[in-house]
């Protein structure tokens, strides 16, 4: 009994230690700003002819597009981690070598702030 209630409080453990550090990670909006001009803009600023701006058009055809990311105020940290790191639709996701985890909570950071 004594086994099973340890390696439950290490499974226990080792799956929130990650919530619990990455809660604790400051994060850095300014920074988040320039990596977004710098890795997102090409695709996702705020211009009709951007890549990730037309794919809108495509996946909403009803007309009811949302605000570009810059401007939107329903996205959620972690909804911005999981598409950066598994990609949607037509974007590929992005390794850590191309933006690292920290560089990914500041931008995430940037555009939730307005939240």
């Amino acid at each position: 009994m004594t086994r099973i209630f340890t390696a439950t409080a290490t499974l226990v453990t080792a799956l929130l230690l990650p919530l619990s550090t990455a809660a604790q990670q400051s994060t850095d909006p300014e920074n988040g700003k320039m990596v977004f001009n710098d890795l997102c803009a090409p695709c996702h600023a705020d211009k009709a002819a951007r890549p990730g701006t037309q794919a809108l058009t495509i996946k909403y055809r009803n007309g009811n597009i949302p605000a570009p990311l810059e401007k939107r105020t329903d996205l959620s940290p972690a909804y911005i981690e999981t598409v950066v790191r598994n990609g949607l639709f037509s974007m590929a996701p992005l390794r850590k070598t191309e933006i690292t985890d920290s560089q990914l909570a500041d931008v995430a950071a940037y555009l939730t702030q307005k939240n």
